[in-house]
């Protein structure tokens, strides 16, 4: 199965990524355009135990499984459920799933606000 690798966490000092590595995340991925949505069916949620969920190559990452995932379509990404003592992110993410020799990679083409205007760089 297609998947890849993701992280939770916040910036300390507008420098530093600090990982959250304890409690519970939900996440939803679901196509962006209504018509490239194939009911629940293209719907993925999945929540992580950050504690307990990690992937055992790299360090304070999640592996989101995607199957049936297509390339060439704008994906949204965003938290439903944020580990206890943080805030749920308003932020959803526009991502793109791409294959390069035959690596599966997803590719971020924004971060949209609550309203889904993309952010720019320094919000």
């Amino acid at each position: 199965n297609d998947s890849f690798l993701l992280s939770k966490g916040y910036m300390e000092n507008g420098t530093t990524f600090t990982p959250i590595d304890k409690g519970l995340l939900e996440l939803k991925l679901y196509p962006e355009k209504e018509s490239d949505r194939d009911g629940d069916k293209t719907t993925i949620i999945k929540s992580f135990d950050l504690a307990a969920d990690k992937d055992k190559t790299y360090p304070n990452t999640y592996r989101l499984e995607v199957p049936g995932i297509k390339t060439g379509v704008d994906y949204i990404l965003e938290e439903t459920s944020s580990p206890d003592g943080y805030t749920k992110t308003t932020n959803r993410y526009r991502l793109e799933f791409v294959r390069t020799n035959n690596d599966f990679v997803p590719k971020l083409k924004a971060v949209l606000d609550k309203d889904g205007n993309p952010l720019k760089n320094s919000e």
